[in-house]
């Protein structure tokens, strides 16, 4: 038993949200959090709050399992990678080094949804993101090649003219 002695009074009635039609839609990043996977690997969940006027949310799971795919690709480096194409299209400062997820909380970017059917027939179908575009409708802007991906405590600072071996 967990005792909470909340008083909900300020609070309304939650239904469930609304499935929508396989589209783009505004999103904004809302909330993030570590968590693990039934195979006990480690997942960052997004997220997104939709923005088209009516409740809704979905979410991103992540894992960070070192798990090789068909291609030998790993499930991690797929994340990896749709981590940053997330941080590019809401325009992150630097999406080649993210310190922290909560960097990515506010930011807006377009979100593709898909209707997913469990094949079980066990739960309803519910929406899925398979793909993201930035507010003003383009795909991810590749970032130019010497944009750091260390921290910044890590990069090698230049020299000063006084500095340099003459």
């Amino acid at each position: 038993m967990a005792q909470l002695n909340v008083n909900l009074s300020g609070h309304d009635v939650q239904e469930g949200f609304e499935i929508r039609p396989p589209g783009w839609y505004p999103a904004r990043v809302s909330d993030s959090s570590i968590t693990h996977n039934e195979g006990k690997d480690q997942c960052i969940v997004f997220e997104f709050e939709l923005e088209d006027g009516k409740p809704g949310k979905v979410w991103e799971y992540l894992s960070l399992a070192p798990t090789p795919t068909k291609n030998n690709s790993t499930v991690r480096d797929i994340s990896l990678s749709k981590l940053k194409t997330i941080a590019t299209c809401c325009r992150h400062k630097n999406p080649n080094y993210i310190a922290d997820t909560e960097e990515l909380h506010g930011l807006k970017c377009m979100v593709r949804l898909k209707i997913e059917k469990d094949e079980s027939g066990q739960y309803e179908p519910k929406n899925k993101i398979s793909a993201y575009k930035s507010m003003d409708g383009n795909g991810p802007v590749q970032q130019p090649s010497q944009a750091p991906d260390t921290p910044p405590s890590e990069q090698k600072k230049p020299l000063m003219p006084w500095e340099a071996a003459g």
